[in-house]
């Protein structure tokens, strides 16, 4: 039953038909006047940084039907055939293509008016068909209320006909030969199932095209037997591999299930205020401790070295702050000594200001590593709301935790060969600069993973970007170009299967 909220945006008033739950995503569906559907659909939890607008409009066919289903199938727009029990009409949904923006966003209004007139238009074009092969078709606006309230009193029938938000399935995983990522004008678009096992760039265009095309290649690496995706992500637009596709495409055009998918994921941030991942510096190594912290060859970084070496040793180190006061209880006894101690200090301040809290010796990453490799996930990582020191030094910690349990006997014999295949990807690359901790993350990269995948607005550090051997680059709203020796091959993108970033 329609409730009296009403939301104030152009090609309103929208009135609300419903609003709560629905498999597992926030969904509110709007009508206005002319009985055109505004959904909203936003997480139920977790990550509400976004929200997909769609407009959609539905249509009763009485007969005849299938005289224009051919013309229908020709227009570049997703129409949903449906039957309903006790009624011997076809409905046909109009869905206008999804758009997926920031929570809040002052883009929603003008969105929602700009799809309202397309959808008016496509309405216009199918009554002209209809006329010419004459067949009624009508608009929900002017059906009797005999079939128009069941429709739009029943939520049920209502999302069921919409088709919002379907439940995602967990696919099994297969070995894949090709890869699926859109169609141009020789059919769909497929390349080999080894840009998993090499070195591949995502470049130009904006932010949110950018990790649209990296989402759908991360699809189909969690969809083949053999890479181990580990996403770090650095961007504002987050990918989200783990929220099926609210709205139904057809799917099955592409090689895949007709379902949205549901992967499973482990996702964590090492940003505030959840920061569920930190830095152990009882597991670090000295030359990391050594670059992240900026030391040099001079007395005072030495004493610290020092320092940090009897706190491992006895897994007393849990954070700078520690440091500093095992330095404050050692005795000096000459003033030579005093005064590096009191610059080793001074150091350590600096850098505890510009760290923060980023250090806990509860954090057992080893462990968090190996139990990842040993779980065969893909796993996320989030260090997007962080500044540049921050993110080079979880980079660089990371990739050494990696290096360290691949080293290690803990892994079997099988989750060896495993770590052989993660499949690194770097989303949002363009801050990275250069400099001491840069250049040891790019050596770690290149020694130990032979296959990655880096976006970014611009080119990439000079050693990555001589080992890319695969290409993209953002021509325009949906397409990309493939460049893998020679001229290069333009493509739509094909839809995701997930929610898009």
């Amino acid at each position: 039953m329609a409730t009296k909220s009403v939301w104030d945006l152009p090609g309103g008033p929208w009135e609300k038909l419903f609003g709560g739950v629905w498999n597992n995503f926030n969904v509110a569906v709007y009508q206005n006047p002319g009985k055109v559907l505004l959904t909203t659909i936003f997480p139920k939890a977790g990550d509400v940084s976004w929200i997909m607008i769609r407009v959609d409009k539905i249509l009763l066919v009485p007969k005849g039907n299938e005289r224009i289903e051919k013309q229908l199938a020709e227009k570049n727009l997703n129409i949903l055939k449906q039957q309903m029990p006790d009624r011997n009409m076809t409905y046909l949904i109009l869905l206008s293509p999804p758009s997926t923006v920031e929570f809040g966003s002052s883009e929603i209004g003008p969105m929602v008016f700009q799809k309202v007139l397309e959808l008016d238009k496509e309405v216009e074009d199918i009554m002209r068909i209809a006329k010419k092969a004459n067949v009624e078709v009508i608009d929900l606006k002017d059906a009797s209320y005999k079939e128009s309230a069941p429709i739009l009193g029943n939520p049920t029938i209502l999302l069921s006909l919409l088709s919002v938000a379907p439940v995602g399935e967990e696919p099994k995983k297969e070995k894949l030969e090709e890869i699926t990522l859109g169609e141009n004008e020789e059919g769909i678009f497929r390349i080999d199932e080894g840009i998993f096992s090499k070195f591949t760039s995502i470049k130009k265009g904006s932010e949110e095209e950018r990790n649209y095309l990296a989402q759908s290649i991360m699809e189909c690496a969690m969809l083949d037997a053999l890479p181990i995706p580990l996403i770090v992500d650095f961007s504002k637009h987050s990918l989200k591999l783990d929220s099926p596709n609210p709205y139904p495409y057809e799917y099955f055009k592409f090689g895949f299930s007709n379902k949205p998918v549901n992967f499973k994921l482990s996702r964590y941030t090492a940003s505030e205020p959840e920061r569920q991942i930190r830095i152990n510096l009882n597991q670090a190594t000295p030359q990391f401790i050594w670059k992240a912290f900026g030391l040099g060859k001079d007395e005072a970084s030495m004493m610290i070295l020092s320092t940090v070496g009897r706190l491992q040793q006895a897994g007393k180190l849990d954070n700078i702050a520690s440091i500093e006061q095992e330095l404050r209880n050692s005795p000096t006894f000459e003033e030579k000594e005093r005064t590096v101690t009191n610059s080793a200090i001074r150091i350590l301040r600096a850098i505890d200001k510009a760290y923060g809290d980023i250090f806990s010796s509860s954090f057992d990453m080893l462990s968090f590593t190996y139990n990842w490799i040993k779980s065969n996930e893909a796993m996320y990582i989030s260090l997007s709301d962080m500044n540049t020191r921050k993110r080079l030094a979880f980079m660089l910690y990371i990739l050494g935790a990696i290096d360290t349990v691949k080293r290690s006997s803990l892994l079997s014999e099988l989750e060896q060969k495993r770590s052989g295949h993660i499949l690194l990807s770097v989303i949002g690359m363009e801050w990275f600069g250069k400099g001491i901790i840069q250049s040891e993350i790019i050596d770690k990269i290149l020694e130990n993973h032979p296959g990655a995948l880096f976006t970014s607005e611009e080119d990439l550090p000079m050693e990555i970007e001589s080992r890319v051997s695969y290409r993209f680059q953002i021509i325009g709203p949906g397409r990309a170009k493939f460049y893998s020796g020679g001229r290069g091959k333009e493509f739509s993108m094909r839809p995701l299967l997930t929610c898009p970033p």
